[in-house]
């Protein structure tokens, strides 16, 4: 075939006429027609011409891979990738495909949302920590499920507060108005929106399910929430005896000042199980008649401990129920109820509910009116901080409510119909309920899953074609579902690539309703060379699909005046070819001149070049899902309903997706500069020729994180597993003899190149200690136990505390304070946890001059911290960082972002493998088969804990604990890479290098770039040793002296 092209080449030229108006067309050629001489003069093999114009056609990479944002006046916030707060957006909302008839339904009221509040149902949804099949019947299949309470004004213009099932987070939502309350004039809508999930909730539990009763006994967890509160409020108002847990002293100080019935002896620590001791004790061993749970685990089985007999239990969190962790039958002895609080259940028109769900509504309303229900204290976040506002709310610190400020209340009126508010979201196209569809080919695997996604998405009218209907359980099952969810759907086996079979199908799905959109996916394939390709072959492809979509569009032209999809499945056969499929290709490309000429028309029109497709259809049932086909691999069908957003919501009549092929992993065609650079890659290593061949990774500066990467490229690529150690051994000599294939590695034979120096070189680095201790509870601490009033003031490095100081700190001659993070110190900002930090300095030594130093992250807080002392006018005395500085964990944190090519399962894993090798060995394919099971940030979390526990049985932390310091590791992490001073600092800097430095440090200046952000000198002091050991031994004497010296200077 080459061959013959260059023949061509050399031989022929052609124009294609591809106008798609009739008066466009090309002029026959003649070499004396002037509008042909500037084509001769190119000399081009190919000339394309189309409606007056001349080019050619070409395939072009489109802006909006990551999402098509529209402008729109429905909105609605959801996560992208649940587990990831990150990928929080707005979404379209489902609302702006609302049926005509919905504004006139009573049983639906359309509202524009001033403020919306979060509950922790949101955020565990959100962050992954309950799966999305926790909520009930129809919500488990839905996109968005977050979202519970809002507040704004109805179609009347009246204000109002109110509950919906799920996308509260949104510019308008359809509310039930049984669930909606006026709000009284004295309330701000802000306030308002705090109050239907946190009162309905604590009725529903307390009242309709408990059967509370004046002077009965009741133990309230997190006190301080919405819910809490509410209860709270509720139980004192009738008179019963209120026992309740906080995680602080100043959610303490807050209840009491909102309560001024509670007294100490009301409260206990929801952070540990000295609650139970301290309730029974309070009760003398009876314990409490009702308990209001919303904790976990451990705390849950101690709460259920707390109940007097005939003690109803309430569980209102969902963490167990979704684990399905066990409680012990032996509670019941005591003739007690354990009730699953689901406020999901009131909010359909369930005939068991109904008078559950009156009662409430009217206990609401009785309680506004008689000042048991009054508004929560909020923290307001504008509807650009979202993000914020769900991590704030996850980090447990918050008293009251975290509300979401969707567009400001008018000040001016209390009654009017509110501004429109258009904000630009991410297109999310949905299907119109009173509306049908047809799907050609919808038995298909691809046609399920299509099938299935419309559903989700709004479609409740469907009817699928098949040549030979429902055959498989499978079918049948989708079919059965789609009904439950209250889809009408239909399949026939009328042929649509017969005129009147393309006719009536169109006819059949107006039966239904107003036709929406018609999707072709029908297929044959009859593979042949050119030469063997017959009549009959191309036939058989053509009919599904040249035959069938000529017959759709004509049928669609008279029947469908509504029509806002016309959708052909193509193939980048078309696009690009494909030996052997020549009719295939020829087949869809007619398609796809259809769709031109219907787009031209005005008409709706789309022909998607789809690649090879995985998990379903003819490709997958073939060849499986891992063949490179025509240099592609298959694209999940998750990704292909994903751009399918993008696809349908833009203008262009043809678009392509596939996945090309990644070869460079490939084993065949590797030379011995492939792994080197891949390596030098992970590295940093700009140019790996500039390398020491006998170096070794270990004297590189490879990290824990860096090893798990190379370790993961040794596996994947060239089948060798090696430990930590026998990584930190591996030279630059010895992995170009590894990518050129010479044999397997033996730990024994690379310790044999140079014993002496490996021995002395490759040691593995020092491990942090795995203590039941993660976290700490005190800022301050003194180290050496000197007394006085000047001390070194030692910031901790990203472990949060600054327990690898404490041997250097006993070599000062001076006293050595050291400063830890404890949970009410912010973690995301340095300048926050600074100034949280400077003001716990100055409470400890009101007058200067002051000596900071700082380890790692401790250098760049101590360097901000100094900053913050001299804008106040205090004296700094001195200031020593510790192989650190505001440059160094932000090149460090840079390097990785650049090199970061991985997904985002693989990201989370690495973060937790380089949390975990600060402590242990890993055995890396164990650990991505483990973590790599779960699909959340919260559930790999948790097995990353359970990996850690399980290798210290003899420590035990609280997994909170262990969660946590997998939290600050990340959290630290980013707060240093966004770290930028603010100024300079004027005066002396004194920089304690270790004489190994890592392989980013080594990218920087020799000062960390110290010179850029101060005006005095910048002293280097180099002490052997590497990043994680020089403040240990001799280095912890040498790194003590020095920073002796500065304080006496």
């Amino acid at each position: 075939w080459d061959g013959t092209r260059r023949c061509f080449i050399f031989s022929h030229r052609c124009v294609l006429d591809a106008s798609t108006e009739g008066s466009n067309k090309v002029a026959d050629f003649s070499p004396s027609n002037e509008a042909y001489e500037a084509l001769l003069q190119r000399d081009l093999v190919m000339n394309v011409y189309r409606d007056g114009h001349w080019g050619s056609f070409r395939h072009q990479s489109v802006p909006w891979s990551e999402g098509l944002k529209v402008a729109t006046k429905f909105a609605v916030m959801n996560v992208q990738t649940r587990g990831d707060l990150s990928s929080l957006q707005w979404y379209e909302s489902p609302l702006r495909y609302a049926s005509p008839s919905s504004g006139t339904d009573p049983s639906r009221v359309l509202c524009d949302v001033y403020y919306s509040a979060l509950n922790f149902r949101d955020v565990m949804l959100a962050s992954g920590k309950v799966p999305p099949d926790v909520p009930r019947g129809k919500l488990a299949a839905l996109d968005c499920v977050i979202g519970l309470e809002f507040s704004g004004r109805d179609r009347r213009g009246r204000r109002v507060a109110g509950m919906v099932p799920y996308e509260a987070i949104a510019t308008r939502v359809r509310a039930d108005p049984h669930f909606l309350w006026e709000v009284p004039e004295s309330w701000t809508l802000e306030e308002a929106c705090t109050v239907p999930v946190a009162y309905v909730t604590a009725y529903y539990a307390l009242l309709v399910r408990g059967n509370m009763q004046p002077g009965e006994s009741l133990l309230v967890h997190s006190g301080s929430g919405g819910v809490g509160q509410a209860a709270i409020a509720i139980a004192l108002s009738m008179g019963c005896t209120v026992f309740t847990t906080v995680g602080s002293m100043e959610k303490r100080q807050f209840l009491k000042r909102r309560f001024p019935q509670l007294q100490d002896w009301h409260f206990a620590n929801s952070r540990d199980l000295s609650f139970e001791e301290h309730v029974l004790s309070q009760t003398n061993g009876k314990g409490v008649n009702l308990v209001l749970n919303s904790l976990a685990e451990e705390k849950l089985k101690a709460s259920v401990r707390c109940l007097a007999p005939h003690g109803r239990f309430l569980e209102i969190g969902k963490f167990d129920i979704a684990k399905n962790n066990p409680l012990g039958m032996s509670v019941f002895l005591k003739n007690v109820t354990f009730h699953g609080i689901l406020l999901d259940t009131m909010m359909g028109n369930d005939p068991f509910v109904v008078a559950e769900k009156r009662r409430v509504v009217e206990l609401v309303r009785e309680g506004i009116v008689s000042g048991v229900v009054r508004p929560l204290d909020t923290i307001r976040y504008t509807r650009d901080q979202v993000e914020d506002a769900f991590r704030f709310m996850a980090s447990g610190k918050h008293i009251g409510k975290v509300v979401i400020q969707i567009r400001p209340e008018e000040t001016h009126c209390k009654v009017g119909v509110a501004s429109p508010l258009t904000l630009e979201a991410l297109a999310r196209p949905c299907f119109y309920e009173h509306k049908s569809y047809v799907i050609v080919g919808g038995l298909g695997g691809f046609g399920l899953e299509l099938a299935e996604w419309m559903v989700t998405r709004g479609c409740r009218k469907l009817l699928l074609t098949s040549r030979s209907g429902a055959r498989t359980g499978y079918q049948r099952l989708c079919l059965h579902r789609w009904r439950s969810f209250g889809a009408t759907v239909f399949t026939t086996k009328l042929d649509a690539s017969t005129k009147e079979g393309a006719r009536r199908i169109v006819e059949q799905a107006a039966v239904m309703g107003i036709v929406g959109g018609i999707f072709n996916l029908a297929m044959v394939l009859r593979d042949a060379l050119i030469e063997n390709q017959t009549a009959e072959t191309f036939e058989d492809v053509c009919k599904p699909k040249v035959a069938a979509t000529q017959f759709l569009d004509v049928a669609s032209r008279d029947l469908c005046p509504e029509l806002d999809h016309f959708v052909v499945f193509s193939s980048m056969v078309c696009g690009r070819g494909n030996a052997g499929q020549t009719n295939y290709g020829y087949a869809n490309s007619v398609m796809e001149r259809i769709c031109e000429r219907r787009v031209a028309a005005g008409l709706p029109g789309l022909a998607i070049q789809w690649g090879a497709i995985g998990d379903v259809g003819v490709v997958h049932e073939a060849m499986g899902d891992d063949q490179v086909v025509a240099g592609v691999v298959s694209q999940r069908i998750a990704s292909c309903m994903a751009v399918m957003d993008s696809f349908l919501s833009q203008s262009h009549p043809i678009v392509s997706s596939f996945v090309k092929a990644d070869l460079s992993t490939s084993s065949e065609g590797r030379d011995k500069r492939d792994l080197v650079q891949s390596i030098a890659h992970i590295l940093g290593v700009k140019d790996p020729s500039t390398l020491n061949p006998n170096i070794s990774l270990g004297e590189l500066g490879i990290d824990s994180l860096m090893s798990v990467e190379v370790k993961q490229t040794l596996e994947r690529d060239y089948d060798l597993t090696l430990s930590t150690q026998e990584i930190r051994q591996l030279t630059v000599a010895r992995l170009r003899e590894i990518g050129q294939g010479f044999g397997e590695i033996s730990a024994s034979q690379e310790k044999t190149v140079q014993p002496e120096k490996e021995h002395e070189d490759t040691l593995d680095v020092a491990r942090l200690t795995f203590t039941e201790e993660l976290i700490p509870d005190r800022v301050i601490v003194e180290m050496n136990g000197l007394d006085g009033a000047s001390p070194v003031f030692i910031m901790h490095p990203i472990e949060g505390h600054v327990r690898a100081l404490y041997e250097m700190a006993t070599h000062l001659p001076v006293r050595a304070v050291g400063m830890q993070w404890t949970p009410d110190i912010p973690e995301h900002s340095i300048v926050e946890m600074a100034a949280v930090y400077v003001q716990k300095l100055l409470e400890l030594q009101p007058e200067g001059p002051y000596h900071v130093a700082g380890y790692s992250l401790g250098a760049t807080i101590a360097f901000e911290m100094a900053l913050q002392l001299q804008s106040s006018g205090h004296t700094v005395g001195s200031l020593t960082l510790l192989d650190g500085a505001p440059l160094f964990i932000n090149e460090h944190s840079a390097h990785r972002r650049t090199r970061c090519t991985l997904n985002r399962d693989e990201q989370e894993t690495l973060l937790f493998a380089g949390f975990l090798a600060q402590y242990m060995d890993l055995d890396v394919p164990e650990v991505r088969k483990q973590l790599g099971q779960f699909p959340s940030y919260e559930a790999k979390q948790e097995a990353a804990i359970d990996i850690l526990l399980a290798a210290f049985p003899d420590v035990r932390p609280s997994r909170e604990d262990v969660a946590t310091a997998m939290r600050l590791y990340y959290k630290f992490l980013r707060a240093g890479s966004f770290y930028r001073p603010n100024a300079r600092y004027h005066g002396d800097v004194t920089l304690i290098k270790a004489s190994r430095p890592r392989l980013t440090a080594q990218q920087l200046p020799p000062d960390y770039g110290l010179s850029e952000c101060c005006d005095g000198n910048v002293h280097v002091e180099v002490v052997e040793g590497r990043h994680e050991d020089f403040l240990l031994g001799q280095g912890a004497q040498r790194c003590a002296t020095i920073i002796a010296r500065n304080v006496q200077h």
